[in-house]
């Protein structure tokens, strides 16, 4: 069902020439498409940096894991319990490694760490995809 799904993204994509960061989602109330599923996750759901507003680039969609890709992370994850030490959400926009901690301008306890990992990422990439 993902490859099927994702084939259709790229499939639309290239028909439309359009480039689009959120689901595909409609709304009956609404012209526009979509939910970002960045913020539709339940962690601090609709803080900061989020938008109520369906044609925004930010929407964070009607309800947290409104959207069924979030929705299938989330239970793959839950089902896998104590197997997963890390998980990492990728996605190529603007090519930025982003931290999971948006909502707030407040370090988390892990700050470093985090700094620590995205650096051996950062160089990973690069050595792979930089010249």
């Amino acid at each position: 069902m993902g490859l099927i799904r994702w084939r259709n993204c790229y499939v639309f994509i290239r028909l439309h020439l359009i480039f689009f960061l959120d689901s595909r989602k409609t709304f009956d109330d609404s012209i526009c498409i979509g939910v970002d599923a960045n913020r539709n996750f339940g962690y601090e759901w609709g803080g900061e940096g989020a938008s109520n507003v369906t044609c925004s680039d930010s929407y964070d969609g009607p309800e947290p894991f409104s959207e069924s890709e979030t929705q299938a992370i989330r239970d793959l994850l839950l089902g896998l319990g104590d197997q997963v030490a890390f998980y990492q959400n990728t996605h190529s926009y603007s090519q930025l490694i982003m931290y999971p901690w948006g909502y707030t301008e407040d370090l988390p306890e892990d700050a470093d760490d985090q700094d620590n990992l995205a650096t051996i990422v950062r160089k990973i990439i690069n050595s792979h995809h930089c010249s």
